[in-house]
């Protein structure tokens, strides 16, 4: 691994390439193993950290607005929608 490059450990939230992944567990050292956040197991790929550790940065999100409060319904659909990125990919339809 480069000394530039930041260490991320499994599990982790970081954003590359224009988008969010979780990093994997990974054999390699100059590779960071991710799958996309809302992404399957199948989806995973390597970043090679000598070429792209400079652009690999902790994921970071906007905090919800209170203004946007819903109903229940909304909620459940909240809810059901974080269901893949929570079940290691798999899509779980509400009951």
């Amino acid at each position: 691994m480069t000394a530039t490059a930041p260490r991320f450990p499994p599990g982790a939230l970081v954003s590359a390439r224009g988008r969010e992944w979780v990093v994997l567990p990974s054999d390699e050292d100059d590779v960071l193993r991710v799958r996309p956040l809302t992404g399957r197991d199948e989806d995973a790929t390597g970043l090679f950290l000598p070429l792209e550790g400079h652009a690999i940065k902790p994921a970071t999100f906007e905090p919800p607005d209170p203004t946007h409060v819903r109903d229940t319904a909304g909620a459940l659909l909240l809810s059901s929608s974080t269901a893949p990125s929570t079940a290691g990919g798999r899509c779980t339809a509400p009951r």
